[in-house]
């Protein structure tokens, strides 16, 4: 059994039309597969919808929070929805290729942890200037100073051993962005074997991501994190 957890906060004009390619690709796969839709205090029509996707599909339910939560929360709270052996996360704005799903799971035989990454090949990855930057300025601060050697810590397109993922999750102590970063330094310290898995990504124009909303978000993150790491 597959899971794969969506997180989505205002995401109307994504939601169904990219829930539909996802569903096609998990299908193509030939295995029991669920989504969880992990909507996050949206405060458009995203909940509405999600709910109403859930009845026109067999396989997908609705994780919901009347108020925002944040990305590392509401797939916190999503985790004990799902009942697949393997579970993954990615952006419902399908930044990256949908079709690397059937090769991220297949890798999950050889590894505990398999995340995209759009630093390993850059031909592969399409985005401005800035956000490049920014990437990969924040991709050498974490590596510097927690001695990851993952070249990507931040791509919303990861999955993990059941076992994996909820034991990371329960000790993660950020409910935002950092998330993603927080559980894979803990991985690496832990020991566990990280698959990065090249991926073909395109910057969304109708990402909910704005670079400059979250930079001293992140700073403070990662200051918390370390003084949490002694």
């Amino acid at each position: 059994m597959i899971s794969l957890i969506l997180p989505v906060c205002n995401e109307e004009g994504n939601l169904p039309g990219n829930l539909k390619r996802i569903v096609r690709e998990l299908m193509r796969l030939g295995q029991g597969y669920e989504v969880i839709i992990a909507e996050d205090g949206s405060t458009d029509g995203t909940y509405p919808i999600a709910r109403n996707l859930s009845r026109r599909y067999d396989n997908v339910r609705v994780s919901h929070s009347g108020r925002r939560l944040g990305k590392g929360l509401a797939i916190k709270r999503a985790l004990p929805l799902t009942r697949g052996d393997r579970i993954a996360y990615m952006d419902i704005d399908l930044s990256t290729d949908v079709t690397r799903l059937g090769d991220m799971f297949r890798y999950l035989d050889r590894y505990d942890i398999v995340i995209g990454s759009r630093l390993i090949r850059r031909d592969m990855a399409r985005r401005s200037m800035m956000r490049y930057l920014f990437s990969v300025s924040y991709n050498l601060i974490i590596r510097i100073l927690f001695r990851s050697g993952i070249r990507d810590h931040q791509c919303g397109f990861k999955a993990f051993r059941r076992d994996v993922i909820l034991g990371l999750a329960g000790q993660a102590r950020n409910d935002r962005w950092f998330f993603d970063t927080e559980i894979l330094v803990m991985a690496k310290k832990a020991g566990f074997r990280i698959k990065e898995l090249p991926v073909r990504w395109s910057e969304s124009k109708e990402s909910k991501i704005r670079i400059n909303r979250i930079v001293f978000q992140m700073l403070s993150d990662i200051a918390g994190f370390l003084l949490r790491q002694g």
